[in-house]
């Protein structure tokens, strides 16, 4: 391998770029004899980027004002100077070094077959920014869209409920006494907790909603166009179905979870700020953790108490009440 002098800004990040190399320098000497190394280094710099970028060299642009732009090309810069640094390999395609990057945790280096025609590599590089994108936006675990996501996804959702397009409601859900489920039964039987959870929220919603894990065991939903009424029955019969649905893990007896839920709603031509939804979400599902767990509470200004699951009416009595028909068939 070429070597060259390279001074990233510091020993930290010095050690990271040799540990870097290093990794690389080993999963060349695993390379079949037939691969070669081809003899160049191709460098370029760019100001204000990460300095991830010496690992991971395609990185969003961000066109300079006018002020920054006489400000960088001036020299007068507090950012650091990065490399972007890319190893030229004859002999090599794309396959065998995903295999290569695999094995030896080199995914951060971004492979370009310059032996193709630049419309073949351009689509490659765009699948392959798509797909960091994808995964900078995903739970890694669940596969839902993470907190990330889920807040940009939420403003987005607020702006149409501000223009008159609906209602909003936000659902927060946390799982009932989790760290006893990692204490007891270990965290790999968490995990599988985790996945029933964001299965039954994914198979329960309709197509434009979201359903994001936000924390460790903290889920939300984002539901346009449905009423505090709408989510809250909505939450209540995936609860129903989670909670009598029994977990199933090796080596451990059958055992049932439950979790509690807040529901805080933003009604159609109303600015409502997305902490400000989140914040009431969040009392509503204290409130329902203090009132024992295993419940949803919607959020409801002080003085306004919670009626009793009990009182409820359900929608077969409901229908009952005003039809006279239980909406059951006869046997």
């Amino acid at each position: 391998m070429d070597k060259r002098r390279t001074d990233p800004g510091n020993g930290h990040e010095r050690e990271k770029l040799i540990a870097e190399l290093e990794r690389l320098r080993a999963a060349i000497a695993a390379m079949d004899e037939t691969v070669h190394e081809g003899g160049g280094t191709v460098v370029s710099s760019r100001p204000n980027a990460d300095i991830d970028a010496v690992s991971l060299p395609v990185q969003p642009c961000v066109m300079d004002s006018p002020e920054e732009a006489m400000t960088n090309s001036s020299g007068v810069s507090d950012a650091p100077p990065i490399l972007a640094v890319t190893r030229l390999f004859q002999g090599l395609d794309a396959d065998t070094w995903r295999d290569i990057a695999e094995r030896h945790q080199l995914e951060g280096w971004l492979p370009v077959e310059l032996s193709r025609d630049s419309c073949t590599n351009l689509r490659e590089w765009q699948r392959t920014i798509e797909e960091m994108a994808r995964q900078r936006d995903t739970d890694p675990l669940t596969g839902l869209p993470n907190r990330r996501a889920f807040a940009r996804h939420l403003e987005a959702e607020l702006e149409r409920t501000r223009r008159g397009r609906g209602d909003l409601s936000l659902v927060i859900l946390d799982i009932d006494h989790f760290k006893s489920v990692n204490d007891n039964y270990g965290h790999p039987c968490g995990d599988e907790v985790l996945l029933r959870l964001a299965s039954q929220l994914q198979t329960s919603v309709r197509l434009y909603d979201l359903a994001a894990r936000i924390g460790g065991e903290e889920f939300a939903i984002v539901l346009p166009g449905a009423s505090a009424l709408k989510a809250q029955a909505l939450c209540e019969r995936i609860l129903q179905r989670f909670a009598s649905t029994g977990m199933d893990c090796p080596g451990v007896p059958p055992f049932h979870v439950t979790f509690s839920g807040g529901i805080a709603t933003c009604t159609t031509g109303v600015t409502c700020p997305a902490s400000l939804l989140v914040d009431r979400a969040d009392k509503a599902l204290y409130e329902a953790k203090q009132a024992g767990r295993n419940r949803i509470y919607v959020h409801r200004e002080p003085g306004i108490t919670h009626p009793e699951r009990s009182t409820l009416v359900e929608s077969s009595e409901k229908q009952f009440l005003f039809s006279g028909n239980t909406g059951q068939t006869k046997p």
